[in-house]
């Protein structure tokens, strides 16, 4: 498998490991299940990760019918648009009956991973790790760019997200000075270290702050006794991609979300 290309066939085993792992380190305030479909909703938060449809059983297409309407309706009273997000776990079935109602496909994300080794063993001076959640939420909001009133609105789910990981959590904040200009999250789960909201100010970005929130995070978990690191970027994120993949990072599998039309 090389880095640049879909693997043919995901291992479903590491598919459902990492899955797994996402859900506990981005969780959703509410989580029930239409058979083994994990229906996420968190309805003062926008994400799409935080509120869909997560199948998580190749094997399950049944009575698709209704399971769809009753999902549709769900997600209406929450005053969410519909969404399913399809990894390998999805039964391909049900991907072509979703396609076949003319739901749209969004969002098509690469999960990369690789083994974290002694040359991410550094602490760039200018990452701190925090313990406050309202100081990284607002760092965070800061470096995706938000507008005053969108942080506004969106501080509050975002500090009860970061509240309820419940895996150990390295929240990192960059400065240039005495300024924020980027920030991520490591959440070290078991073996695995996940590397989540990595972002930076658009007048910083192209400076090196993305590599070393990585480094500081890998150093952290390797710390904590992590063995093998991952992460999930958007398909159309060419100089993401190019970054991870000069760090060593390959590709897992992919998935992609379907809104209802």
């Amino acid at each position: 498998m090389t880095s640049s290309a879909m693997p043919q066939t995901p291992d479903l085993t590491i598919v459902r490991q990492l899955e797994a792992l996402g859900f506990r380190a981005w969780p959703a305030s509410q989580v029930r299940y239409s058979g083994s479909w994990a229906i996420r909703l968190t309805p003062d938060h926008q994400s799409k990760r935080l509120n869909s449809v997560n199948p998580l059983d190749p094997g399950d297409f049944h009575n698709l019918d209704e399971r769809v309407a009753a999902i549709q309706d769900m997600f209406q009273q929450a005053g969410k648009r519909p969404v399913f997000r399809l990894s390998p776990l999805a039964a391909p079935q049900l991907t072509q009956y979703l396609d076949e109602l003319g739901w749209v496909e969004k969002g098509r994300t690469i999960t990369m991973m690789r083994s974290i080794t002694p040359d991410f063993a550094s602490d760039p001076a200018d990452i701190t790790i925090s313990d406050d959640i309202a100081t990284y939420a607002q760092a965070s909001l800061e470096a995706h760019g938000k507008s005053l009133a969108e942080q506004k609105a969106l501080l509050p789910a975002l500090e009860l997200i970061l509240s309820q990981i419940r895996p150990a959590k390295a929240m990192m904040i960059a400065k240039k000075g005495d300024q924020s200009v980027a920030a991520g999250l490591c959440v070290k789960d078991y073996a695995w270290a996940g590397l989540f909201d990595l972002a930076t100010k658009p007048a910083h970005q192209r400076q090196g702050w993305a590599e070393a929130l990585i480094a500081c995070g890998l150093s952290w978990a390797q710390q904590q006794g992590a063995k093998r690191a991952w992460l999930q970027i958007e398909e159309s994120n060419l100089a993401g991609l190019a970054l991870y993949r000069k760090l060593g990072f390959s590709e897992s599998y992919r998935y992609s979300y379907r809104e209802m039309p």
